[in-house]
């Protein structure tokens, strides 16, 4: 049975077999490949990158472009890049998805805020939820405002505040809705 040791590891850089438990912000370089968890106060991974494992980090967590990563928790801040894909998605605070990127789910309990062309499955937010043009979204709920570009598709929208949507949005169902 594998031990999980905590380690002083900064840079992880190609293949990496083990799971990463560091008292040190991690850093994963461009192109590489880890096959295990990694937990560490802050996580900044490259371009490129496939972790195979999630991801939990005390503070911001920030994925470079075209990355594949499993899902991902933060007390503070999550920042995915362009052309990812990920799966959960749960930031303390702002959850930042941007361009053309897919995820299984995305909590941000301040905000959400998808860029063009995203594929998300279910979005929530204590705030605000921002759906930039294209995007996809199975349910998605923000308590303040839910605010949609042009060409959103949305199963359903549900806001105790405002739901905006712009131009030639297929919305299914939505709902205003006082929470107790």
């Amino acid at each position: 049975m594998k031990q999980n040791k905590e380690r002083a590891i900064s840079i992880i850089s190609g293949e990496y077999y083990e799971d990463v438990l560091s008292t040190l912000p991690v850093t994963i370089a461009n192109n590489s490949h880890v096959k295990g968890n990694i937990k560490a106060p802050k996580v900044t991974v490259g371009n490129h990158v496939v972790i195979e494992g999630n991801i939990e980090a005390d503070n911001d967590i920030t994925i470079g472009n075209m990355c594949e990563i499993g899902n991902m928790l933060s007390d503070e801040n999550i920042f995915v890049g362009q052309m990812c894909i990920v799966g959960k998605v749960s930031a303390g605070a702002t959850a930042y998805i941007m361009g053309y990127s897919a995820a299984d789910s995305v909590f941000g309990d301040v905000e959400v805020i998808a860029e063009n062309g995203c594929d998300l499955g279910n979005v929530q937010s204590f705030g605000t939820v921002t759906l930039a043009t294209r995007t996809l979204v199975k349910a998605c709920c923000g308590s303040d405002l839910v605010d949609c570009f042009e060409n959103v598709n949305a199963e359903y929208l549900m806001s105790e505040g405002q739901i905006r949507t712009g131009e030639e949005c297929h919305i299914k169902e939505m709902q205003l809705k006082k929470f107790n």
